[in-house]
């Protein structure tokens, strides 16, 4: 038998990359993983598109998604799971695949860590500010609705802190994390001083005198 041509031994070089990496799926991605430099950059590039998505719909989604999930919330963060995870490695099993994905996220992690450690313009483009809900006893009903709470959500907020009543609360805040804290008039006074910026909203409700808890 005759030697293989060249363009038969560079077929099979291919073919033989393709079948360790298991790489199938779009076009797109089919023919850049033809060569090993094309492989690395698609599976580089989809575990950022993905967690460029996920910042972003945490971004809007609202502060308190992060603390606080209803049923709805966990239904949709599983099903987001599942179509993500396929998104990120499409259906290349192979460990190199799963290897060079999760690296990309734990770098890009890390570098985002770093930065938002060193720049305060960048954490509060990324995680936002505080943002307060009631103020000296009042509602900050802009606020509130931005964030989908109710008031019989605050008013149990802030029994569980130990208030009575909503109109003793000094200050009760949704920290970037989804942490919503509650304080009293002299702590309230405090964190203004050192939260200037905590967006407050513009529309506020006085709640009624001796109104029921």
């Amino acid at each position: 038998m005759g030697r293989p041509s060249e363009q038969a031994r560079r077929a099979g070089s291919r073919s033989g990359f393709a079948k360790r990496g298991s790489v199938q799926g779009d076009p797109i991605t089919v023919a850049a993983t033809d060569t090993a430099f094309g492989w690395l950059v698609v599976h580089v590039t989809r575990p950022l598109v993905v967690f460029a998505f996920l910042v972003l719909a945490l971004r809007l989604g609202g502060k308190r998604e992060l603390a606080q999930a209803s049923v709805l919330d966990l239904a949709v963060l599983l099903i987001v799971s599942e179509a993500l995870q396929n998104s990120i490695i499409g259906s290349d099993t192979s460990l190199q695949g799963g290897l060079v994905a999760a690296g990309t996220l734990f770098a890009t992690n890390y570098a985002f860590a770093r930065l938002l450690y060193r720049s305060p313009r960048a954490r509060r483009l990324l995680e936002g500010t505080p943002r307060v809900l009631v103020e000296d006893g009042k509602i900050l009903v802009e606020a509130c609705r931005r964030e989908a709470i109710t008031e019989d959500e605050l008013r149990s907020i802030a029994r569980e802190s130990g208030f009575e009543r909503l109109e003793d609360v000094g200050l009760m805040v949704l920290e970037p994390n989804g942490h919503i804290s509650v304080m009293g008039p002299r702590a309230a006074e405090h964190w203004r001083r050192q939260h200037p910026r905590a967006d407050r909203g513009r529309r506020t409700r006085r709640r009624r005198p001796g109104a029921k808890e």
